[in-house]
């Protein structure tokens, strides 16, 4: 498949890479339909959080599920879903809270911790977002893994655009909002590609070129 890629300060392209696959059974296989390329993905790309490996950047994704593993019971080949950017397991003491889960205390296991500084005691994994953060591939790419899949994905209705829902978090409430039309999500993006030009539009957003206020990456 193909995936937007880090491969240091400044460099990411878009590279052919191996398709994702359940490695869990609480994983699902989303085929992303939209991305976004988010403010914090600038510190990444600006080496401001520096990573050695190479990996699949983006955390703002949506799209159809296409695989569930054996304990996912709440989703279904053909479901809409938008994924919140922290990944949860559900079972701990902050996913059970309200509005934690990027405080999860198993999806980033050799990092975790309360210490906050530099290279350890960060919170919990999120996509996309280096080895410090669980080391999971991002959603800048035609498929990703979604680990806790059955905690983490919200399913969208139909008769709302990818780009109504695409930049919903965790909290449910919003998406009643948006269904409500109590709120608008979609009037920032200015600039929209195909995610063969994410290159390029890392460096318009992070250059702030053409008014650039939000990219959203189409594979």
């Amino acid at each position: 498949m193909k995936a937007l890629v880090y491969h240091g300060p400044k460099h990411v392209s878009v590279d052919t890479v191996p398709d994702p696959e359940i490695k869990e059974a609480r994983d699902a296989i989303i085929r992303v339909t939209a991305t976004a390329i988010c403010g914090s993905d600038l510190h990444i790309y600006n080496g401001l959080i520096p990573d050695k490996q190479k990996f699949v950047v983006g955390h703002e994704f949506m799209g159809i599920v296409e695989e569930t593993g054996g304990a996912v019971s709440n989703l279904k080949k053909g479901d809409r879903v938008v994924v919140p950017f922290p990944i949860g397991c559900g079972h701990c003491y902050f996913c059970q809270q309200a509005h934690l889960p990027t405080q999860c205390e198993n999806s980033n296991p050799e990092f975790y911790g309360p210490e906050g500084d530099m290279t350890k005691g960060k919170g919990g994994a999120l996509f996309g977002y280096t080895s410090l953060y669980g080391g999971y591939d991002g959603g800048q790419a035609e498929y990703v893994r979604v680990p806790y899949a059955d905690f983490g994905p919200r399913k969208v209705p139909d008769n709302l655009k990818d780009e109504q829902v695409l930049f919903l978090t965790y909290i449910d409430e919003l998406i009643e909002y948006v269904k409500q039309d109590k709120v608008t999500l979609n009037d920032i993006i200015t600039h929209r590609l195909p995610l063969s030009e994410a290159a390029h539009g890392y460096k318009v957003f992070n250059e702030k070129k053409e008014n650039c206020v939000k990219v959203v990456l189409q594979p």
